[in-house]
């Protein structure tokens, strides 16, 4: 049974990892992948990802307080749902949150805590889903001796920021904040399909053009894409509005997600911020 483990921020891949090697202690049917230990040296990036995407029968999303909004989990969250049979079958994992905090989009699947009872649920989840699962009193005795180790991984994952308490909204909010949604869904729509006939021509983008894509992507900051670079801030605003330029979209979370349906983002040994910003808020405030 393949399980597409999707992450972003070091908190969120050390509890990725650790279950990626933890899942097949207790189901052995069980492949888990996750990209930033399954692709190839060499590899193309995105084709990787999709591919994994659509052939993935199970999702859990690693969720911390710091990547709830990422652009990537919002990506691979998205084609999870597309992908599996049922919404039953994407799993926000979270860690250091309650499934209150966890909002749309993400919120509309069934969020497991990191602990016991939640492992247990998942591992649970998982087992009915499979064509080949095991009896449910096999499942409890194997669960029971292999959770303490999979506990002692998460108890050694830092502490994140704790995350803000949503605002109460009246009725009318909430109904404007669904139609803003809606315009929103169709005002990208527009754009992705005016993205396709322009045919942007990709040989104009730099190495430098797609690291900061790439890192960006995987939610760092403009301040730490920078530093990475060697460079300002305002250099790495000036590179970003170039990138929008080259690909002929409007906002540099476009360029991202034409980057990726395009297959130039590429897989990064440094790794990503613990912090991910709202990318148009922070393109406001460079």
């Amino acid at each position: 049974m393949k399980v597409f483990i999707s992450w972003s921020g070091d908190r969120s891949l050390a509890l990725a990892q650790a279950l990626r090697d933890w899942l097949p202690l207790t189901l052995q049917y069980v492949s888990p992948w996750l990209s930033d230990v399954d692709i190839a040296a060499g590899e193309r990036w995105a084709p990787a990802v999709a591919e994994r995407l659509e052939e993935a029968e199970f999702g859990i999303v690693c969720l911390t307080s710091e990547n709830m909004t990422a652009p990537w989990i919002l990506f691979e969250a998205g084609a999870l749902a597309k992908a599996v049979a049922s919404e039953t079958r994407v799993v926000p994992f979270i860690l250091g949150l309650e499934p209150s905090d966890v909002r749309p989009p993400l919120g509309q699947f069934q969020a497991k805590r990191a602990n016991q009872a939640g492992v247990h649920e998942v591992v649970r989840s998982l087992n009915a889903a499979a064509s080949n699962g095991l009896d449910d009193a096999t499942v409890e005795q194997v669960f029971a001796m292999a959770w303490p180790l999979l506990e002692a991984k998460i108890a050694a994952i830092p502490d994140g920021e704790q995350p803000t308490a949503p605002a109460t909204r009246s009725e009318g909010e909430i109904i404007l904040g669904e139609i803003l949604a809606s315009v929103r869904s169709l005002e990208a729509r527009t754009r992705a399909m005016e993205f396709r006939s322009q045919t942007p021509k990709t040989s104009d983008l730099s190495q430098r053009d797609i690291d900061v894509l790439t890192w960006t992507a995987r939610g760092l900051s403009g301040a730490e894409v920078a530093q990475r670079l060697g460079v300002t801030r305002e250099h790495v605003s000036h590179i970003r509005s170039q990138i929008q330029s080259k690909l002929g979209v409007r906002s540099f979370a476009a360029a991202i997600g034409a980057a990726a349906e395009m297959g130039l983002l590429h897989p990064l040994n440094a790794g990503p911020a613990t912090v991910t910003p709202d990318i148009e808020e922070e393109e406001e405030n460079i």
